[in-house]
């Protein structure tokens, strides 16, 4: 099998920036349009079946990326285990997939529910505390994906595991607080606009 894998490593590469290429591209692509949608606080029924198909975009990506970067690992396990560039995005990928569940079947679904008058305890300014989320959300996804991406077309780092993380860290850090300054100026200029 794993001669299998070798003798077919530059189609698994292929494969593998298909991949990411698609993930980069979904998700820079969802959120710009998941900001333009919150703007308004509601989300529209054509607004939430694009957003589907974007997820779902992304969502193949990952698998994507999964089997052709096993495909990839498997016959140079040792090394990869020694790469911290490796270990350092298979860390940031960690968090792509927990950030994307979390987005997917906990944010999204809410915000729609809401925007669609279901059924549900509404509470005063919870909207705006699910939109903040979302915005956090969706500023590690963008800084998560773009960070693999470098990570991956850098031919070798020589920062330490820490020092890579430390650094990624930060980007998501300076990522979120940027999404919360621009959810706090749609909701200025909202306020604006209703008086």
């Amino acid at each position: 099998m794993f001669e299998f894998l070798s003798d077919n490593k530059t189609l698994f590469l292929i494969l593998h920036l298909i991949g990411v290429s698609l993930g980069v591209g979904g998700a820079t692509i969802t959120d710009v349009f998941f900001f333009k949608f919150l703007k308004d606080y509601r989300i529209s029924h054509f607004e939430a079946g694009v957003m589907r198909i974007l997820t779902q975009i992304i969502w193949a990506s990952i698998v994507l990326l999964v089997f052709s970067g096993l495909a990839l690992y498997l016959p140079r396990m040792d090394y990869f285990n020694e790469s911290t560039k490796f270990l350092a995005k298979m860390a940031v990928f960690a968090v792509i997939v927990f950030n994307g569940i979390f987005l997917h079947f906990y944010i999204s679904p809410y915000l729609v529910r809401i925007s669609f008058h279901k059924k549900h305890k509404h509470q005063i300014g919870e909207v705006r505390h699910f939109r903040r989320i979302a915005f956090a959300s969706g500023a590690v996804s963008l800084v998560s994906w773009y960070f693999a991406l470098v990570m991956g077309a850098l031919r070798s780092v020589s920062l330490s595991v820490g020092a890579l993380l430390s650094l990624y860290i930060l980007l998501v850090l300076g990522a979120v607080l940027g999404s919360q300054l621009l959810e706090w100026y749609f909701s200025r200029s909202a306020k604006k606009l209703m008086t």
